[in-house]
Protein backbone atom coordinates (compact mmCIF):
# COMPACT_ATOMS: atom_id res chain seq x y z
CA UNK A 1 0.00 0.00 0.00
CA UNK A 2 1.17 3.35 -0.50
CA UNK A 3 2.19 5.76 1.78
CA UNK A 4 2.62 9.11 -0.41
CA UNK A 5 1.01 11.81 1.94
CA UNK A 6 1.34 14.63 -0.75
CA UNK A 7 -0.43 17.05 -2.56
CA UNK A 8 -3.68 15.10 -3.47
CA UNK A 9 -4.05 14.03 -6.58
CA UNK A 10 -5.21 16.84 -9.63
CA UNK A 11 -8.78 17.01 -11.60
CA UNK A 12 -9.11 13.99 -13.76
CA UNK A 13 -8.27 14.37 -17.45
CA UNK A 14 -10.61 16.54 -19.63
CA UNK A 15 -12.15 17.51 -16.13
CA UNK A 16 -12.20 21.59 -15.68
CA UNK A 17 -11.03 22.73 -11.81
CA UNK A 18 -13.31 25.10 -10.10
CA UNK A 19 -12.19 28.93 -10.59
CA UNK A 20 -10.71 29.85 -7.02
CA UNK A 21 -13.30 32.23 -4.82
CA UNK A 22 -13.31 35.93 -5.85
CA UNK A 23 -12.66 38.03 -3.03
CA UNK A 24 -15.55 40.09 -2.25
CA UNK A 25 -15.13 43.78 -2.80
CA UNK A 26 -13.70 46.08 0.10
CA UNK A 27 -16.62 47.95 1.98
CA UNK A 28 -15.21 49.82 4.81
CA UNK A 29 -18.28 52.23 4.33
CA UNK A 30 -21.74 51.76 3.18
CA UNK A 31 -21.03 50.87 -0.50
CA UNK A 32 -18.72 48.53 -1.81
CA UNK A 33 -15.38 49.89 -3.50
CA UNK A 34 -15.51 48.58 -6.61
CA UNK A 35 -16.67 49.49 -10.23
CA UNK A 36 -20.54 50.35 -9.89
CA UNK A 37 -22.74 50.93 -12.96
CA UNK A 38 -25.05 53.97 -13.22
CA UNK A 39 -27.80 53.35 -11.11
CA UNK A 40 -25.25 52.29 -8.39
CA UNK A 41 -23.64 55.29 -8.34
CA UNK A 42 -27.10 57.16 -7.65
CA UNK A 43 -27.84 54.85 -4.91
CA UNK A 44 -24.63 55.10 -2.93
CA UNK A 45 -24.86 58.49 -2.86
CA UNK A 46 -28.02 58.30 -1.22
CA UNK A 47 -27.02 55.72 1.29
CA UNK A 48 -24.36 57.82 2.00
CA UNK A 49 -26.28 61.15 2.68
CA UNK A 50 -28.45 58.70 4.74
CA UNK A 51 -25.32 57.16 6.62
CA UNK A 52 -24.63 60.97 7.81
CA UNK A 53 -27.18 62.79 6.79
CA UNK A 54 -26.96 64.79 10.17
CA UNK A 55 -23.44 66.18 9.55
CA UNK A 56 -24.20 66.52 6.00
CA UNK A 57 -27.44 68.49 6.74
CA UNK A 58 -25.32 70.45 9.71
CA UNK A 59 -22.84 71.17 7.17
CA UNK A 60 -24.88 72.56 4.20
CA UNK A 61 -27.77 74.54 6.51
CA UNK A 62 -24.70 76.19 8.14
CA UNK A 63 -23.39 77.53 4.70
CA UNK A 64 -26.93 78.05 3.30
CA UNK A 65 -29.50 79.30 5.82
CA UNK A 66 -28.02 82.86 6.44
CA UNK A 67 -27.86 83.18 2.71
CA UNK A 68 -31.73 82.28 2.57
CA UNK A 69 -32.16 84.31 4.82
CA UNK A 70 -30.68 87.65 3.34
CA UNK A 71 -32.42 86.60 0.06
CA UNK A 72 -35.56 86.58 1.99
CA UNK A 73 -34.66 89.87 3.41
CA UNK A 74 -34.55 91.36 0.02
CA UNK A 75 -37.44 89.30 -1.47
CA UNK A 76 -39.62 91.16 1.29
CA UNK A 77 -38.21 94.90 0.70
CA UNK A 78 -38.85 94.51 -3.27
CA UNK A 79 -42.35 93.37 -2.55
CA UNK A 80 -43.28 95.66 -0.08
CA UNK A 81 -41.44 98.38 -0.91
CA UNK A 82 -41.54 98.41 -4.76
CA UNK A 83 -44.08 96.03 -5.87
CA UNK A 84 -46.71 97.64 -3.55
CA UNK A 85 -45.80 100.40 -4.43
CA UNK A 86 -45.97 100.38 -8.32
CA UNK A 87 -49.43 98.55 -7.81
CA UNK A 88 -51.01 101.63 -5.56
CA UNK A 89 -49.43 103.86 -8.12
CA UNK A 90 -49.03 103.10 -11.16
CA UNK A 91 -47.19 106.57 -12.76
CA UNK A 92 -44.56 106.18 -10.09
CA UNK A 93 -42.58 103.70 -12.73
CA UNK A 94 -40.01 105.72 -12.51
CA UNK A 95 -38.79 106.69 -9.11
CA UNK A 96 -39.68 102.24 -8.32
CA UNK A 97 -36.56 101.63 -11.38
CA UNK A 98 -34.24 104.12 -9.75
CA UNK A 99 -34.89 102.17 -6.10
CA UNK A 100 -35.01 99.02 -7.38
CA UNK A 101 -31.87 100.17 -9.31
CA UNK A 102 -30.11 100.94 -6.08
CA UNK A 103 -30.73 97.32 -4.40
CA UNK A 104 -29.27 95.60 -7.51
CA UNK A 105 -26.01 95.38 -5.58
CA UNK A 106 -27.30 93.56 -3.17
CA UNK A 107 -28.63 90.84 -5.18
CA UNK A 108 -25.76 90.62 -7.02
CA UNK A 109 -23.65 90.23 -3.89
CA UNK A 110 -26.22 87.66 -2.90
CA UNK A 111 -25.96 86.04 -6.13
CA UNK A 112 -22.12 85.96 -5.97
CA UNK A 113 -22.36 84.57 -2.28
CA UNK A 114 -24.34 81.96 -3.26
CA UNK A 115 -22.42 80.39 -5.63
CA UNK A 116 -19.62 80.55 -3.36
CA UNK A 117 -21.38 79.13 -0.44
CA UNK A 118 -22.68 76.26 -2.55
CA UNK A 119 -19.13 75.60 -3.15
CA UNK A 120 -17.89 75.38 0.04
CA UNK A 121 -21.08 73.01 0.60
CA UNK A 122 -20.04 70.46 -1.69
CA UNK A 123 -16.82 70.55 -0.58
CA UNK A 124 -17.99 70.10 3.18
CA UNK A 125 -19.81 67.37 1.84
CA UNK A 126 -17.16 65.70 0.06
CA UNK A 127 -14.89 65.72 3.07
CA UNK A 128 -17.76 63.98 5.49
CA UNK A 129 -18.80 61.23 2.40
CA UNK A 130 -15.66 60.28 1.41
CA UNK A 131 -14.31 59.59 5.05
CA UNK A 132 -17.63 57.39 5.43
CA UNK A 133 -16.65 56.03 1.88
CA UNK A 134 -13.37 54.49 3.81
CA UNK A 135 -15.12 53.43 6.96
CA UNK A 136 -14.49 56.89 8.81
CA UNK A 137 -16.30 59.61 10.40
CA UNK A 138 -16.04 63.28 9.96
CA UNK A 139 -17.95 66.04 11.82
CA UNK A 140 -20.05 68.85 10.38
CA UNK A 141 -17.07 71.07 12.04
CA UNK A 142 -14.04 69.67 11.21
CA UNK A 143 -15.42 69.43 7.03
CA UNK A 144 -16.19 73.28 7.10
CA UNK A 145 -12.86 73.60 8.41
CA UNK A 146 -11.59 71.83 5.41
CA UNK A 147 -13.64 73.56 2.99
CA UNK A 148 -12.65 76.80 4.07
CA UNK A 149 -8.83 75.93 3.93
CA UNK A 150 -9.61 74.44 0.27
CA UNK A 151 -11.41 77.75 -0.70
CA UNK A 152 -8.58 79.43 -2.50
CA UNK A 153 -8.50 76.23 -4.49
CA UNK A 154 -12.30 75.57 -4.72
CA UNK A 155 -12.65 79.17 -6.25
CA UNK A 156 -9.65 78.82 -8.39
CA UNK A 157 -10.67 75.88 -10.26
CA UNK A 158 -13.85 76.83 -10.99
CA UNK A 159 -13.15 80.44 -12.10
CA UNK A 160 -10.21 78.80 -14.89
CA UNK A 161 -13.39 76.62 -15.96
CA UNK A 162 -15.88 79.25 -16.00
CA UNK A 163 -13.36 81.82 -18.15
CA UNK A 164 -12.69 78.62 -20.55
CA UNK A 165 -16.12 77.66 -21.12
CA UNK A 166 -17.25 81.14 -21.55
CA UNK A 167 -14.43 82.11 -24.22
CA UNK A 168 -15.34 78.94 -25.50
CA UNK A 169 -19.30 79.97 -26.11
CA UNK A 170 -18.81 83.84 -26.01
CA UNK A 171 -16.16 84.64 -28.31
CA UNK A 172 -17.71 82.58 -30.99
CA UNK A 173 -21.17 84.19 -30.38
CA UNK A 174 -19.74 87.56 -30.81
CA UNK A 175 -18.00 86.11 -33.82
CA UNK A 176 -21.27 84.79 -35.50
CA UNK A 177 -23.17 88.44 -34.44
CA UNK A 178 -20.18 90.27 -36.15
CA UNK A 179 -20.61 88.27 -39.15
CA UNK A 180 -24.13 88.69 -39.85
CA UNK A 181 -24.34 92.20 -39.14
CA UNK A 182 -21.33 92.58 -41.91
CA UNK A 183 -23.84 91.29 -43.93
CA UNK A 184 -21.89 88.19 -45.56
CA UNK A 185 -24.21 85.60 -45.06
CA UNK A 186 -20.91 82.99 -45.36
CA UNK A 187 -18.74 84.24 -42.48
CA UNK A 188 -22.14 84.09 -40.03
CA UNK A 189 -22.72 80.68 -41.25
CA UNK A 190 -19.34 79.87 -40.34
CA UNK A 191 -19.43 81.79 -36.79
CA UNK A 192 -22.22 79.55 -36.07
CA UNK A 193 -20.94 76.54 -36.77
CA UNK A 194 -18.10 78.06 -34.34
CA UNK A 195 -20.79 78.58 -31.41
CA UNK A 196 -21.87 75.08 -31.90
CA UNK A 197 -18.28 73.77 -31.48
CA UNK A 198 -18.04 76.11 -28.92
CA UNK A 199 -21.04 74.76 -26.95
CA UNK A 200 -19.68 71.11 -27.49
CA UNK A 201 -16.21 72.56 -25.87
CA UNK A 202 -18.06 73.84 -23.44
CA UNK A 203 -20.30 70.89 -22.59
CA UNK A 204 -16.61 68.37 -22.68
CA UNK A 205 -14.89 70.51 -20.67
CA UNK A 206 -17.26 70.64 -17.71
CA UNK A 207 -17.64 66.74 -18.16
CA UNK A 208 -13.92 66.38 -18.15
CA UNK A 209 -12.96 68.55 -15.05
CA UNK A 210 -16.79 67.36 -12.95
CA UNK A 211 -13.81 65.69 -10.59
CA UNK A 212 -11.97 68.43 -9.79
CA UNK A 213 -13.59 68.95 -5.90
CA UNK A 214 -12.89 65.45 -4.71
CA UNK A 215 -9.08 65.93 -6.05
CA UNK A 216 -9.33 69.57 -3.84
CA UNK A 217 -10.86 68.05 -0.88
CA UNK A 218 -9.24 64.30 -0.56
CA UNK A 219 -5.96 65.10 -2.21
CA UNK A 220 -5.42 68.57 -1.68
CA UNK A 221 -4.25 68.91 -5.18
CA UNK A 222 -4.45 72.81 -6.31
CA UNK A 223 -6.87 74.37 -9.00
CA UNK A 224 -4.72 73.76 -12.08
CA UNK A 225 -3.65 70.01 -10.45
CA UNK A 226 -7.22 69.31 -9.34
CA UNK A 227 -8.52 70.12 -13.03
CA UNK A 228 -5.79 68.25 -14.32
CA UNK A 229 -6.40 65.29 -12.50
CA UNK A 230 -9.92 65.09 -12.95
CA UNK A 231 -9.39 64.71 -16.45
CA UNK A 232 -7.34 61.56 -16.49
CA UNK A 233 -9.97 60.10 -14.31
CA UNK A 234 -12.31 60.84 -16.74
CA UNK A 235 -10.50 60.20 -19.91
CA UNK A 236 -11.80 56.87 -21.67
CA UNK A 237 -15.23 57.19 -19.79
CA UNK A 238 -15.92 60.38 -20.69
CA UNK A 239 -19.83 59.06 -21.81
CA UNK A 240 -20.37 57.12 -18.83
CA UNK A 241 -19.67 60.14 -16.36
CA UNK A 242 -21.50 62.39 -18.98
CA UNK A 243 -24.39 60.01 -18.48
CA UNK A 244 -24.48 59.65 -14.84
CA UNK A 245 -24.48 63.59 -14.44
CA UNK A 246 -27.22 64.04 -16.89
CA UNK A 247 -29.19 61.12 -15.12
CA UNK A 248 -28.02 62.46 -11.51
CA UNK A 249 -29.36 66.17 -12.40
CA UNK A 250 -32.65 64.65 -13.32
CA UNK A 251 -33.13 62.54 -10.85
CA UNK A 252 -31.74 64.89 -7.75
CA UNK A 253 -34.20 67.69 -9.85
CA UNK A 254 -36.94 65.74 -9.11
CA UNK A 255 -36.35 64.57 -5.51
CA UNK A 256 -36.13 68.50 -4.57
CA UNK A 257 -38.95 69.69 -6.55
CA UNK A 258 -40.98 66.83 -4.44
CA UNK A 259 -39.75 67.84 -1.45
CA UNK A 260 -40.32 71.40 -1.69
CA UNK A 261 -43.40 70.76 -3.58
CA UNK A 262 -45.68 71.28 -0.63
CA UNK A 263 -44.37 74.79 1.35
CA UNK A 264 -44.04 75.62 -2.43
CA UNK A 265 -47.56 74.39 -3.55
CA UNK A 266 -49.06 76.21 -0.41
CA UNK A 267 -47.18 79.29 -0.69
CA UNK A 268 -48.71 79.98 -4.43
CA UNK A 269 -52.06 80.79 -2.85
CA UNK A 270 -50.28 83.67 -1.14
CA UNK A 271 -47.93 85.25 -3.86
CA UNK A 272 -47.88 88.88 -2.34
CA UNK A 273 -48.11 87.94 1.36
CA UNK A 274 -45.56 87.77 3.74
CA UNK A 275 -46.43 84.05 4.74
CA UNK A 276 -45.85 82.96 0.82
CA UNK A 277 -42.24 84.83 1.07
CA UNK A 278 -41.94 82.19 4.51
CA UNK A 279 -43.03 78.97 2.43
CA UNK A 280 -41.28 79.80 -0.68
CA UNK A 281 -37.76 80.21 0.87
CA UNK A 282 -38.61 77.09 3.25
CA UNK A 283 -39.21 75.26 -0.08
CA UNK A 284 -36.80 76.35 -1.69
CA UNK A 285 -34.16 75.49 1.87
CA UNK A 286 -35.64 72.20 2.04
CA UNK A 287 -34.33 71.95 -2.15
CA UNK A 288 -31.16 72.81 -1.83
CA UNK A 289 -30.54 70.49 1.56
CA UNK A 290 -30.89 67.84 -0.63
CA UNK A 291 -29.98 68.40 -3.87
CA UNK A 292 -26.45 70.03 -2.91
CA UNK A 293 -25.00 67.16 -0.95
CA UNK A 294 -26.70 64.22 -2.84
CA UNK A 295 -25.15 65.86 -6.34
CA UNK A 296 -21.47 66.44 -4.31
CA UNK A 297 -22.07 62.72 -3.15
CA UNK A 298 -22.68 61.64 -7.00
CA UNK A 299 -19.29 63.22 -8.09
CA UNK A 300 -17.69 61.81 -5.25
CA UNK A 301 -18.63 58.20 -5.88
CA UNK A 302 -17.44 58.99 -9.50
CA UNK A 303 -14.26 60.17 -8.13
CA UNK A 304 -13.71 56.40 -6.53
CA UNK A 305 -15.44 54.64 -9.32
CA UNK A 306 -12.57 56.37 -11.19
CA UNK A 307 -9.55 55.60 -8.43
CA UNK A 308 -11.09 51.80 -8.56
CA UNK A 309 -11.41 51.27 -12.56
CA UNK A 310 -7.59 53.11 -13.27
CA UNK A 311 -5.16 52.66 -10.16
CA UNK A 312 -6.83 49.57 -8.36
CA UNK A 313 -8.07 51.85 -5.35
CA UNK A 314 -9.95 48.76 -4.20
CA UNK A 315 -6.79 46.17 -4.48
CA UNK A 316 -4.98 49.19 -2.43
CA UNK A 317 -7.46 49.17 0.46
CA UNK A 318 -7.90 45.64 0.21
CA UNK A 319 -3.98 45.18 1.14
CA UNK A 320 -4.18 48.01 3.64
CA UNK A 321 -6.28 46.06 5.59
CA UNK A 322 -4.59 42.57 5.21
CA UNK A 323 -1.32 44.37 6.73
CA UNK A 324 -3.46 45.97 9.77
CA UNK A 325 -2.55 44.56 13.00
CA UNK A 326 -5.31 41.69 13.56
CA UNK A 327 -6.93 41.60 10.05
Amino acid sequence: MSTDWGAPPGPAPGVWAAPPPVAPAPMPGPVPVRPMALGELIDGAFRLLRADFGPIALAVAALILPLQIASFALTVDLQENLLETLAQNPTALAPTLRAFTSRLPAWIGVSLAQGFLLLLAAGAVTRIGGARYLGLRQSAADALRSAGRAAPALVGARLVVAVLTYGAVGLPVLLSAAGFASGSPVLGVLALLLVVAGVVAAVWLYVATALAVPAIMLERAGPIEALARSQRLVRGRWWPVFGTLLLTALVIGLVGSAIGAIPAGVAAFFPFELVGQILSTVSATLTVLVSTPASALVVLLLYFDARVRNEGFDLELRGASAQRPGA
